[in-house]
Protein backbone atom coordinates (compact mmCIF):
# COMPACT_ATOMS: atom_id res chain seq x y z
CA UNK A 1 0.00 0.00 0.00
CA UNK A 2 1.29 2.75 -0.99
CA UNK A 3 0.76 6.07 1.49
CA UNK A 4 0.45 9.11 -1.17
CA UNK A 5 -1.45 11.60 1.45
CA UNK A 6 -1.06 12.34 5.16
CA UNK A 7 -4.53 12.57 5.30
CA UNK A 8 -5.60 8.95 5.22
CA UNK A 9 -7.32 8.48 8.69
CA UNK A 10 -5.99 5.90 11.17
CA UNK A 11 -8.61 3.90 11.58
CA UNK A 12 -7.92 2.70 7.91
CA UNK A 13 -4.72 2.01 8.04
CA UNK A 14 -5.50 -0.08 11.18
CA UNK A 15 -8.14 -1.87 9.17
CA UNK A 16 -6.54 -1.97 6.30
CA UNK A 17 -2.37 -2.40 7.27
CA UNK A 18 -2.80 -6.71 7.65
CA UNK A 19 -3.99 -7.26 3.96
CA UNK A 20 -0.39 -5.25 3.20
CA UNK A 21 1.76 -7.00 5.99
CA UNK A 22 3.71 -8.70 3.36
CA UNK A 23 5.31 -5.28 1.61
CA UNK A 24 5.78 -3.36 4.99
CA UNK A 25 9.30 -3.77 4.44
CA UNK A 26 11.98 -1.57 4.71
CA UNK A 27 12.62 -0.37 1.19
CA UNK A 28 16.93 0.60 0.14
CA UNK A 29 16.18 3.77 -1.44
CA UNK A 30 19.65 4.93 -1.68
CA UNK A 31 18.68 8.46 0.12
CA UNK A 32 16.55 7.84 3.67
CA UNK A 33 17.99 4.17 3.72
CA UNK A 34 21.14 4.10 2.11
CA UNK A 35 22.02 0.36 2.47
CA UNK A 36 20.57 -2.77 3.94
CA UNK A 37 20.51 -3.65 8.01
CA UNK A 38 23.44 -6.54 6.95
CA UNK A 39 25.71 -4.02 5.10
CA UNK A 40 25.18 -1.21 7.66
CA UNK A 41 25.61 -3.40 10.34
CA UNK A 42 28.71 -5.95 8.93
CA UNK A 43 30.51 -2.65 8.31
CA UNK A 44 29.89 -0.54 11.16
CA UNK A 45 28.66 2.65 8.84
CA UNK A 46 25.31 2.65 11.74
CA UNK A 47 25.44 5.13 14.50
CA UNK A 48 27.52 3.52 17.26
CA UNK A 49 25.19 3.58 20.47
CA UNK A 50 24.75 0.44 23.17
CA UNK A 51 22.31 -1.51 21.78
CA UNK A 52 19.82 -3.66 23.42
CA UNK A 53 17.84 -6.72 21.44
CA UNK A 54 16.38 -9.19 22.56
CA UNK A 55 12.93 -11.28 21.83
CA UNK A 56 9.69 -13.28 23.52
CA UNK A 57 10.28 -16.94 24.28
CA UNK A 58 6.80 -18.06 21.79
CA UNK A 59 6.88 -14.55 19.41
CA UNK A 60 5.01 -17.27 16.63
CA UNK A 61 2.07 -17.21 18.66
CA UNK A 62 0.90 -14.43 18.34
CA UNK A 63 0.40 -14.46 14.30
CA UNK A 64 -0.81 -18.58 14.60
CA UNK A 65 -3.56 -17.08 16.58
CA UNK A 66 -4.23 -13.84 14.65
CA UNK A 67 -4.59 -16.18 11.01
CA UNK A 68 -6.84 -18.97 13.16
CA UNK A 69 -9.37 -16.33 14.53
CA UNK A 70 -9.40 -14.75 10.99
CA UNK A 71 -10.23 -18.13 9.77
CA UNK A 72 -12.47 -19.40 12.64
CA UNK A 73 -10.90 -22.27 12.90
CA UNK A 74 -7.85 -24.60 13.67
CA UNK A 75 -5.12 -24.41 11.03
CA UNK A 76 -4.69 -27.50 8.85
CA UNK A 77 -1.34 -28.37 6.43
CA UNK A 78 -3.19 -27.25 3.41
CA UNK A 79 -3.07 -23.69 5.74
CA UNK A 80 0.41 -23.87 5.78
CA UNK A 81 2.00 -22.54 3.28
CA UNK A 82 -0.50 -19.90 2.44
CA UNK A 83 -0.28 -18.98 5.83
CA UNK A 84 3.31 -18.14 5.30
CA UNK A 85 3.95 -16.21 2.31
CA UNK A 86 0.13 -13.80 4.06
CA UNK A 87 2.92 -12.55 6.50
CA UNK A 88 6.23 -13.11 4.47
CA UNK A 89 5.26 -12.43 0.94
CA UNK A 90 4.68 -14.86 -1.42
CA UNK A 91 8.24 -16.10 -2.59
CA UNK A 92 9.92 -15.89 1.11
CA UNK A 93 6.29 -17.66 2.29
CA UNK A 94 6.99 -20.33 -0.66
CA UNK A 95 11.08 -20.83 0.61
CA UNK A 96 10.34 -20.72 4.46
CA UNK A 97 7.96 -23.55 3.88
CA UNK A 98 10.01 -25.71 1.92
CA UNK A 99 12.24 -25.39 4.66
CA UNK A 100 9.46 -26.59 6.82
CA UNK A 101 8.59 -29.39 4.93
CA UNK A 102 12.52 -30.73 5.47
CA UNK A 103 12.03 -29.99 9.37
CA UNK A 104 9.55 -29.59 11.29
CA UNK A 105 6.86 -31.03 9.12
CA UNK A 106 8.44 -34.46 8.78
CA UNK A 107 5.85 -37.45 9.22
CA UNK A 108 3.84 -37.98 11.38
CA UNK A 109 1.91 -34.41 10.73
CA UNK A 110 2.07 -32.33 13.52
CA UNK A 111 -0.95 -32.85 16.37
CA UNK A 112 -1.51 -28.93 16.53
CA UNK A 113 -0.40 -27.54 12.97
CA UNK A 114 -1.00 -23.72 14.65
CA UNK A 115 1.41 -24.35 17.10
CA UNK A 116 3.77 -26.00 14.93
CA UNK A 117 3.14 -23.02 12.68
CA UNK A 118 3.79 -20.34 15.47
CA UNK A 119 7.22 -21.91 16.68
CA UNK A 120 8.12 -22.16 13.18
CA UNK A 121 7.02 -19.17 12.34
CA UNK A 122 8.59 -17.55 15.33
CA UNK A 123 11.95 -18.77 15.32
CA UNK A 124 12.31 -17.76 11.66
CA UNK A 125 11.34 -14.66 11.33
CA UNK A 126 11.84 -13.03 14.82
CA UNK A 127 14.12 -15.34 17.46
CA UNK A 128 16.88 -16.21 15.05
CA UNK A 129 17.54 -12.85 13.77
CA UNK A 130 18.47 -11.69 17.51
CA UNK A 131 21.83 -13.83 18.16
CA UNK A 132 22.69 -12.83 14.40
CA UNK A 133 22.48 -9.11 14.31
CA UNK A 134 23.53 -9.19 18.22
CA UNK A 135 26.70 -10.70 16.45
CA UNK A 136 26.60 -7.88 13.82
CA UNK A 137 26.72 -5.58 16.16
CA UNK A 138 29.25 -6.56 18.93
CA UNK A 139 31.70 -5.95 16.66
CA UNK A 140 31.47 -2.12 17.40
CA UNK A 141 28.90 -1.77 20.27
CA UNK A 142 27.94 -3.25 23.55
CA UNK A 143 25.17 -4.91 23.24
CA UNK A 144 22.72 -6.55 25.66
CA UNK A 145 20.23 -8.89 24.69
CA UNK A 146 17.27 -10.16 26.52
CA UNK A 147 14.43 -13.02 26.10
CA UNK A 148 11.17 -12.28 27.73
CA UNK A 149 9.43 -15.87 28.93
CA UNK A 150 6.65 -15.31 31.19
CA UNK A 151 4.11 -18.17 29.72
CA UNK A 152 1.31 -16.34 31.65
CA UNK A 153 1.75 -12.92 30.15
CA UNK A 154 -1.82 -11.87 29.22
CA UNK A 155 -2.65 -11.78 25.99
CA UNK A 156 -3.93 -8.93 23.64
CA UNK A 157 -5.67 -11.30 21.15
CA UNK A 158 -8.88 -13.66 21.91
CA UNK A 159 -8.45 -17.22 22.75
CA UNK A 160 -6.93 -19.53 19.94
CA UNK A 161 -6.66 -23.03 19.71
CA UNK A 162 -3.58 -23.16 21.48
CA UNK A 163 -1.96 -21.20 24.50
CA UNK A 164 -0.21 -18.12 23.49
CA UNK A 165 2.40 -18.05 26.42
CA UNK A 166 5.34 -15.21 26.11
CA UNK A 167 3.94 -14.10 22.38
CA UNK A 168 4.71 -11.22 20.14
CA UNK A 169 3.99 -8.04 21.92
CA UNK A 170 3.27 -9.56 24.84
CA UNK A 171 5.99 -7.97 26.87
CA UNK A 172 4.81 -4.20 25.70
CA UNK A 173 2.31 -4.18 28.87
CA UNK A 174 4.59 -4.53 31.35
CA UNK A 175 7.29 -1.62 30.47
CA UNK A 176 4.41 0.68 29.10
CA UNK A 177 1.06 0.87 31.67
CA UNK A 178 -2.13 0.90 30.19
CA UNK A 179 -1.07 -0.73 26.46
CA UNK A 180 -3.60 -2.30 24.89
CA UNK A 181 -2.28 -2.84 21.28
CA UNK A 182 -4.63 -2.12 18.62
CA UNK A 183 -7.32 -5.35 19.96
CA UNK A 184 -8.03 -2.81 22.81
CA UNK A 185 -7.66 -5.69 25.25
CA UNK A 186 -5.91 -5.99 28.38
CA UNK A 187 -5.62 -7.95 31.29
CA UNK A 188 -4.66 -6.97 34.99
CA UNK A 189 -1.08 -7.57 36.22
CA UNK A 190 -1.01 -10.06 38.75
CA UNK A 191 1.45 -9.32 41.65
CA UNK A 192 4.67 -11.42 40.23
CA UNK A 193 4.18 -9.93 37.23
CA UNK A 194 3.96 -6.51 38.75
CA UNK A 195 7.45 -7.28 40.06
CA UNK A 196 8.66 -8.02 36.82
CA UNK A 197 7.46 -4.71 35.39
CA UNK A 198 9.27 -2.74 37.90
CA UNK A 199 12.19 -4.53 37.16
CA UNK A 200 12.30 -4.42 33.23
CA UNK A 201 11.30 -0.89 33.83
CA UNK A 202 14.31 -0.22 35.64
CA UNK A 203 16.33 -2.03 32.98
CA UNK A 204 15.07 -0.27 30.20
CA UNK A 205 15.09 3.38 31.71
CA UNK A 206 18.78 2.83 33.06
CA UNK A 207 19.50 1.65 29.64
CA UNK A 208 18.31 4.76 28.07
CA UNK A 209 19.96 6.96 30.65
CA UNK A 210 23.45 5.61 31.17
CA UNK A 211 23.79 2.55 28.02
CA UNK A 212 24.11 0.20 30.38
CA UNK A 213 20.57 -1.87 31.60
CA UNK A 214 20.19 -2.77 35.34
CA UNK A 215 20.55 -0.98 38.35
CA UNK A 216 21.03 -1.32 42.37
CA UNK A 217 17.79 -2.81 42.60
CA UNK A 218 17.50 -5.28 39.27
CA UNK A 219 19.23 -8.51 38.58
CA UNK A 220 22.65 -8.39 37.02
Amino acid sequence: MLLTSLAIPADLILEKGPDYMPVAQVVVDGQIIPTTFKQAFTSGQFNQVPVINGFNSNEGTFFAGFAELMMGRKMTMDDYKPVLQAFLGSERGAKLFGIAQQTVLQQPPPENVGENYASFFGRAKFICPVPISSAMLGKFVPVYTYEFADPTAPQLLKPAFFPYLASHTAELQYLFKGFHGVTGNQGALSGVQQSLSSQMINHWTNFAKTGVPGGANTPA
